[in-house]
């Protein structure tokens, strides 16, 4: 009985592109949804800074994209 190997996929940067548009239009709605939650505070009591909507929505999609190349 031989030990299987993974295949390695390394993503092109069209593919890469593709998943990171996808993700972004996907977290776009909860990042615009996000703004109109109150603030978190920290142990201070201190507000928390925020992000613009686009740039919470890209951080979402920077954060699942590398679960989406796992195999």
């Amino acid at each position: 009985m031989t030990k299987r190997t993974k295949a390695t996929h390394k993503p092109s940067p069209m593919e890469y592109g593709l998943y990171f548009s996808v993700a972004f239009l996907a977290f776009l709605p909860a990042a615009t949804v996000k703004q109109f939650l109150p603030t978190s505070r920290d142990v201070m009591g201190r507000r928390e800074k925020r992000r613009g909507v686009f740039g919470e929505a890209k951080a979402m999609a920077a954060g699942v994209l590398p679960f989406v190349f796992m195999h």
